[in-house]
């Protein structure tokens, strides 16, 4: 909108109706059950092809995906893994239109006249599940089977923030230093060293994406550009790791608990570098929280 000059065709259908992410960067399609980049029109992730989606809408924070599905049914998708959370049934006729409302339900409205509100968190699970054991179940990728793992971290407030606290630091950030040696070596004239580099580069996380885009930038080097192109294709196609989910989920359970000690330790894990996973869930979590509160006063 902002310029007028019309964007990539979407490589996977075309949009469901209001299936846009609440960033703007990602909307789900019809025909293919894809989720595409808006500025680009590439797949990034694909649901089942017997899923004929007629609605769907993005959770407010991004986190989830809702969509309705053949048998009147409604499933919640985790966005982090592109895995199924959950699903749930009540409409007599099929589902037609999705959104979740500012508190985080899930409101559905059907061709039986009814509309619908599901309540999106996980159900509470008592002591009999360990603190250990949940936290173990939030690094599964299937997001199926983390969702009462969570009920027992907010079942139990206050522990799950000291828990939290203990086994999640906030990111470190990267050695620049190193950073400008390494990205030095990928221009040597040594095969071994330029290897060995693209290797280091290639095993680090976020924080490193601006050094690469500068790189690009600056370089006169066309192997240093080879080599620096091919890291950040793998690294946006690599798939979130077991920790970064783990992370992810904590921040959430933090931010639906909510209270000033959740909140302080969400500020500091938002405190680390720029471009760290951690540090961006985190922040955007405080951001929400405040604005929450102060709609509240």
């Amino acid at each position: 909108m902002a310029t007028g000059n019309e964007l990539p065709h979407l490589n996977g259908g075309y949009p469901v109706d209001g299936a846009f992410s609440p960033d703007g960067r990602l909307v789900v399609t019809q025909g293919g059950n894809f989720i595409c980049e808006v500025a680009t029109g590439d797949r990034v992730a694909g649901l089942p092809d017997d899923l004929y989606i007629r609605a769907a809408a993005f959770s407010r924070d991004g986190r989830f995906l809702a969509i309705t599905v053949p048998g009147d049914a409604i499933q919640i998708w985790e966005v982090a893994t592109w895995t199924k959370r959950n699903e749930v049934k009540g409409h007599r006729d099929r589902p037609t239109t999705l959104t979740f409302a500012p508190n985080g339900q899930l409101l559905s409205g059907s061709l039986d006249t009814t509309v619908l509100a599901w309540d999106t968190r996980p159900p509470r699970v008592g002591g009999s599940v360990t603190l250990e054991s949940a936290w173990n179940d939030l690094a599964k990728r299937e997001a199926g089977e983390t969702f009462k793992s969570e009920g027992r971290f907010l079942a139990a407030p206050a522990e799950a923030v000291k828990f939290f606290a203990e086994k999640i630091k906030p990111v470190e950030a990267l050695d620049p230093k190193r950073m400008q040696r390494l990205l030095a070596d990928l221009d040597s004239n040594e095969f071994a060293v330029r290897e060995a580099a693209s290797k280091a580069l290639l095993g680090l996380d976020e924080q490193a994406t601006p050094y690469f885009e500068e790189i690009l930038k600056s370089t006169g080097s066309a192997e240093v550009r080879a080599r620096v192109t091919r890291i950040l294709e793998q690294q946006r196609g690599a798939a979130i790791t077991s920790e970064q989910i783990r992370q992810t989920r904590a921040v959430m359970v933090l931010e639906r608990i909510g209270d000033g000690e959740a909140k302080n330790l969400l500020k500091r894990w938002a405190g680390g570098p720029v471009g760290a996973r951690l540090t961006q869930e985190a922040s955007a979590a405080v951001k929400r929280l405040e604005a929450v509160s102060k709609a509240n006063r």
